[in-house]
C-alpha cells in the first residue's frame, strides 16, 4: 500500500467514525419506547427584562369599575357589567372586594353605591 492510499483509508475511518459518534449520540437521546427526545445541552439563561410588570388584572378592573360609578349611584353587577361590555360574573367579585375594601357601600344584595 502506498503512503497516499493509507492516507485516504485513515479519512474514511475517521469520517465514519464521526458518523457512528453521531449516531450513537441520536440514539441516545431517543428513548426506546419513541418519547419525545431529551434536550440535550440547558437552555441559555434568560435576559432580565427592563419592563415592569403590568398590575393584575382584577386591580384594573377595579379602578374601571370605580371609574363607571358616579357618587351616590346605585348600580347592580348586570347594570356595571353591561355598562363596562364585561362579564357580570368578575364585576360582581370586584365589587366585593370594592365593599371589603370600603371604597362602595352594599345598598341591596347585588346593589353597590359609591359614597
Amino acid at each position: 500500500m502506498t503512503a497516499e492510499v493509507i492516507a485516504t483509508l485513515v479519512a474514511e475511518l475517521a469520517r465514519h467514525e464521526q458518523a457512528a459518534c453521531a449516531l450513537r449520540n441520536i440514539i441516545a437521546i431517543y428513548k426506546p419506547n419513541g418519547a419525545p427526545p431529551q434536550a440535550v445541552a440547558p437552555a441559555a439563561p434568560r435576559k432580565a427584562s427592563n419592563k415592569r410588570a403590568a398590575p393584575p388584572k382584577s386591580d384594573s378592573l377595579r379602578q374601571r369599575i370605580l371609574a363607571a360609578m358616579e357618587p351616590g349611584e346605585e348600580l347592580s353587577a348586570l347594570q356595571l357589567a353591561a355598562r363596562m361590555n364585561e362579564e357580570s360574573k368578575p364585576i360582581g367579585v370586584a365589587l366585593s372586594q370594592l365593599n371589603e375594601a370600603g371604597d362602595v357601600d352594599r345598598v341591596d344584595r347585588g346593589v353597590y353605591r359609591k359614597p
